[in-house]
């Protein structure tokens, strides 16, 4: 039961990272307003990605849970590759020039934020 809450709250802070990267770095930082929906489907997507991979890793069981903070390796290494994968589609598909490279920058530094202080505070 928490792992599934655990996944859920995961791929809810990626959505929201990637939100909050686009107003930190797209509206703030270069005062551009373009629209929100794009952010939040490649957000969808990332959470996911992640969510499967860290699935297939078994983050999400107890024993992982357990282990607490010596996790924290392979929880960036799953959302690492959630990435790799959202480019190299982003790449295939070519619509890879419609993402700033500092807004998937931002939003893979918040992510990792918000997963690494997630687990930290749940253990």
């Amino acid at each position: 039961m928490i792992a599934d809450v655990l996944g859920l709250a995961e791929m809810a802070g990626i959505i929201t990272a990637s939100i909050l990267a686009k107003y930190a770095y797209l509206v703030l930082f270069l005062d551009n307003t373009p629209r929100t929906e794009p952010y939040l489907y490649v957000g969808i997507a990332g959470a996911f990605l992640y969510h499967s991979f860290a699935r297939a890793w078994g983050l999400n069981e107890a024993a992982a849970l357990q282990r607490g903070s010596l996790e924290w390796r392979t929880v960036l290494g799953s959302l690492a590759l959630a990435f790799l994968s959202l480019i190299a589609m982003a790449f295939v598909f070519k619509v890879s020039a419609d993402f700033s490279r500092g807004w998937l920058i931002t939003w893979f530094v918040l992510a990792c934020a918000m997963l690494v202080t997630g687990r930290a505070l749940l253990c």
